[in-house]
Order: C-alpha cells, then sequence, then structure tokens
C-alpha cells in the first residue's frame, strides 16, 4: 500500500494515518492482547484494547443480524476473562474443572439491550450504586441444539431449548415463570427451582451450581453455560428457603 504522508509531503512508516494513530496506543494494550485479536464480525480488521468490533459499521452490521452468536477468539482478553471467571468461581468438591474450548459474544435485540439499560440507569438512580450494582453472572439451562459446537452458530426453533429460547429473549416470558409447560426459556428454568426463593429469574456466582442445570439434549462432547450481565442493585442474601416468594423483599431489588 502507498506509504502515509505527512502535512508537509514526508513519507511516514505507515500507509494510512488511521495506523499510525494505532501505533501511539497500542502499547498501552498490551496487557489486554494476549493474542492477535481480529473484529469478531468481519474477522479481517485488527482491533485493539477490549474492543471486539473495528468500528460502526461491524457493530451496526452485528446488532442487524441480532438474536446471534458470534465466537472470540482463545488467548484474547475476553476469552481469558471468561476462562478465568469460570475457574475462580468452580467451588464444588468432587466436581473437576472443566476446559473452555469456545466462548461466544451475545447479540441481542436493540430494543432487549435498551431495556437492560434503562432499567440499570433507573436502579443506579434509586439506590446510588455505580452501574446499579452490575455483575456477571452464571446461568445454565437445557440445550436441545447443538449451538455453540464448533461450526454450530444459528439458534434452533425448538419451543423447548431453553438456551435459545433465553438468547431470543433475554429472560423476558415473564408471563411463564413458575408455571408448568409449555416451556418456555424462563419456565423451563423456574419449574425445577420454586423450592428455593418462589418465582424468579435465577443467576449465580457460582459456576459449578450452574452446571447442575446445564443439560444437553442431542448428543454433544461440550456443555453450554451463560453468562449474563445482571443489575443486582441492593441484593437481599437469604439463608434459608423462600418458596413464597413473588419477587425480592421489600426494599430490595434481588
Amino acid at each position: 500500500m502507498p506509504v502515509y504522508q505527512d502535512a508537509q509531503g514526508v513519507p511516514g512508516r505507515y500507509c494510512t494515518w488511521g495506523h499510525k494513530e494505532q501505533a501511539k496506543v497500542a502499547p498501552m494494550f498490551k496487557f489486554f492482547n494476549q493474542a492477535n485479536m481480529t473484529c469478531i464480525f468481519c474477522g479481517s480488521n485488527t482491533v485493539y484494547g477490549t474492543r471486539i468490533f473495528c468500528g460502526q459499521l461491524c457493530r451496526t452490521s452485528a446488532d442487524g443480524q441480532a438474536p446471534a452468536i458470534f465466537e472470540i477468539p482463545p488467548g484474547t482478553h475476553h476469552f481469558k476473562t471468561v476462562v478465568d471467571q469460570l475457574q475462580q468461581s468452580w467451588k464444588h468438591q468432587g466436581k473437576s474443572r472443566p476446559t473452555v474450548r469456545h466462548v461466544y459474544k451475545i447479540i441481542c435485540r436493540s430494543f432487549i439491550t435498551k431495556r437492560y439499560e434503562a432499567y440499570r440507569t433507573c436502579i443506579e438512580t434509586q439506590r446510588r450504586l455505580p452501574r446499579g450494582n452490575e455483575n456477571r453472572r452464571w446461568h445454565g439451562t437445557t440445550r436441545y441444539c447443538n449451538l455453540g459446537d464448533p461450526g454450530r452458530s444459528n439458534l434452533c426453533h425448538s419451543p423447548t431449548c431453553g438456551l435459545c429460547g433465553i438468547i431470543r429473549t433475554s429472560f423476558w416470558n415473564q408471563d411463564k415463570l413458575g408455571k408448568v409447560g409449555p416451556f418456555s426459556c424462563a419456565s423451563l428454568m423456574l419449574t425445577r427451582r420454586l423450592v428455593r426463593f418462589g418465582r424468579g429469574l435465577y443467576f449465580t456466582s457460582t459456576a459449578s451450581k450452574s452446571d447442575d442445570y446445564s443439560r444437553n439434549n442431542s448428543p454433544s462432547p461440550y456443555k453450554a453455560l451463560l453468562l449474563n450481565l445482571v443489575v443486582v442493585g441492593q441484593g437481599r442474601k437469604m439463608w434459608q428457603n423462600a418458596p413464597y416468594l413473588n419477587g425480592p423483599p421489600l426494599g430490595f431489588d434481588s
């Protein structure tokens, strides 16, 4: 490619002004880039720091395919943070820590993301908690297809597939919470857990606990776990089962 020239017409070391500017900031991102990270949508342009898209065009194009999943390359910052969180939160004795083979970024529909962000802002304002005390929490569910296996990135249309249902709705099918069949992505999880804390959406900081609820209904050497952004807000610690609850105790958000 032609060499970039400055305002005085002096040739430089870079082919474009953009590459020149990227070279300036690349050293500060050395910690994050454990491996060469390319845009997860186009797969050709290099991204820096904690970004996963090379630009707004790829970001918008990915949103246009939602709901969808895109693989995060092994060895990169995003891959490593998921592996580290799973390893550190695998606490059940007698259950060997699994090896993470694939990590995928879930792209939700824009109205789902906006709804989540609005709720997060509301809790942040009411509770005066940064980002509404947002945390990454695990969730296990039933997978009726092979989504996430190598080469399998298309969501299935089975009404009983908890994994694909959750990716489509982000746990939003509240009219079926706690009700027995026909299963939705939420009721599939909750009908097994009403003995604990009543109707609601269940997440945990313990990966090995969510693994108990991760099941395959199609033959596969892999298991799938969801790592979700959750607005915890003001959380109430419960030391005993409370199956009568229909929501968080008064004054609490979770």
